[in-house]
């Protein structure tokens, strides 16, 4: 299967798209892709994972398997954050940047779902930072349960990811995943500083946080 470079297999999920997917801005260094996408409408996202059904599926199920634990008070969180799942935008940019070079595999079923975990971490330790009571209109899990068990099971998602990601046995998608979730935190405690020193000019502030990394490679997309 020949290897397409970043802009290659963009192109190609744009053509595989069935609505219309805009690129704002973008840059290349390296075969890697940094893009900004449009907001989507729910109808048009809908339309885009018609054809990925049974793969998303797969994905929730592999989400399900990682984060599955014996443990009652993590059990109890985990139930809760697969209710508050969102739209597995994350996991669709994927498993079409899969079917662009080829045919989804098992290994992009899982990446997706490592993709969507970390994602989570992410709204998990977002939002006790954030002391925020509602997430898409459910208790945030600092909420629900207290800062403290937010904060750990934060933690306890992303070390299921990194878990998943060494036994894919690939370190490319665990270096891309390691950079990506050390330039989120900087960027949350950019977002800190300015509100403790209001020192930080928009500029630097934007950086981190305004583009979505899209690495785009041989098997899929990363971010």
């Amino acid at each position: 299967m020949p290897k397409m470079d970043g802009l290659e297999a963009t192109k190609r999920i744009m053509e595989l798209s069935p609505v219309p997917i805009v690129i704002v801005s973008g840059t290349r260094d390296i075969g890697e892709v940094s893009v900004s996408f449009q907001a989507l409408e729910a109808g048009a996202l809908t339309a885009i994972q018609r054809p990925l059904g049974r793969e998303l599926d797969a994905v929730l199920a592999e989400l399900r398997r990682i984060i599955a634990a014996e443990f009652p008070i993590v059990a109890d969180v985990t139930r809760h954050l697969l209710q508050m799942r969102g739209k597995m935008f994350r996991p669709t940019l994927l498993l079409l940047a899969a079917r662009a070079t080829g045919e989804v595999a098992p290994r992009d079923v899982r990446l997706a779902a490592v993709v969507e975990l970390i994602h989570l971490a992410t709204l998990v330790h977002d939002d006790s930072v954030d002391h925020s009571a509602l997430r898409r209109g459910q208790p945030t899990i600092n909420a629900l349960f207290s800062h403290q068990i937010a904060v750990i099971m934060g933690d306890f998602l992303y070390s299921r990811a990194i878990i998943e990601l060494v036994r894919v046995g690939d370190l490319d998608p665990l270096q891309v995943f390691a950079r990506v979730t050390n330039e989120m935190t900087i960027g949350e405690m950019r977002q800190l500083a300015r509100l403790l020193t209001d020192a930080i000019t928009r500029r630097d502030d934007v950086k981190p946080r305004g583009h979505v990394i899209a690495r785009i490679g041989n098997r899929g997309a990363f971010w």
